[in-house]
């Protein structure tokens, strides 16, 4: 939906803002989130 409003609005730039915009931030805090447990399980792994 995002990315239809965005090139309605700004034409291709505008559907690539939007598409970035929408999906950066859910990435950017799956990254964030996972890092620490994917690092808890290698060091529990190492541990055994």
């Amino acid at each position: 939906m995002a990315g239809y409003i965005g090139y309605r609005v700004g034409g291709i730039m505008g559907l690539i803002v939007a598409l970035i915009a929408t999906a950066l931030p859910t990435v950017l805090l799956m990254l964030a989130l996972l890092t620490p447990l994917i690092n808890s399980k290698i060091t529990q792994e190492s541990k055994e």
